[in-house]
């Protein structure tokens, strides 16, 4: 049935002219203008700029291509964006096919959250502070314990490069806090300045 009342076209599975396949002309000019293959406006619709390009075309202006094994939006080094709905940390808006919960999203406003296994991981907020498994940092860098981990909360290894493994705080900064170690190990404390 032809429900826009416009002409039908039919043909055998094999034919040129079927739904099996369209066949368009030869890769053409690079005249977004003129689409090989366009909506009712007139100007929009698909131009296959080459064999490795094909450019969505939106009112004569090519809007993104397909190169090759990759998307680009707008021409090189345009400030085009992508976007997508808020989600969050059990369906992250921008996450992989092979692990739906895992990724990037929006937590709040001016907020940009991570997730792991569905639960919130890393939030940045609109101030620049960072919290690690809380979605509220009240601290340039807040780090809350991972629940129904072991280790440590924070641990700074020197992978046995002698001088490295160093926790500097500069300035007028004050450590605090509950420090501990072993009495044995030298890199329990190593050097205190007060």
């Amino acid at each position: 049935t032809d429900i826009d009342n416009g002409p039908i076209i039919s043909g055998s599975s094999s034919s040129t002219g079927s739904f099996g396949r369209l066949l368009l002309a030869a890769p053409s000019s690079a005249n977004m203008g003129a689409t090989d293959l366009q909506f009712g406006d007139g100007n929009s619709g698909f131009k296959l700029r080459n064999a490795a390009q094909l450019n969505v075309v939106i009112a004569g202006s090519a809007v993104a291509q397909f190169n090759g094994d990759r998307l680009d939006l707008g021409s090189y080094g345009s400030s085009k964006q992508i976007w997508a709905g808020a989600g969050n940390a059990a369906a992250p808006a921008f996450a992989f096919a092979a692990d739906s919960d895992i990724g990037m999203y929006r937590h709040t406003t001016n907020s940009l959250a991570f997730s792991t296994n569905g639960t919130n991981r890393l939030t940045i907020n609109g101030n620049g502070q960072v919290a690690i498994n809380d979605t509220n940092p009240q601290d340039t860098l807040q780090i809350d314990h991972a629940t129904g981990t072991g280790g440590n909360t924070l641990s700074v290894n020197a992978n046995g490069v002698s001088g490295k493994g160093t926790l500097y705080v500069e300035g007028n900064s004050t450590f605090g806090g509950n420090v501990s170690g072993s009495a044995t190990s030298t890199g329990s404390f190593g050097r205190v300045n007060a």
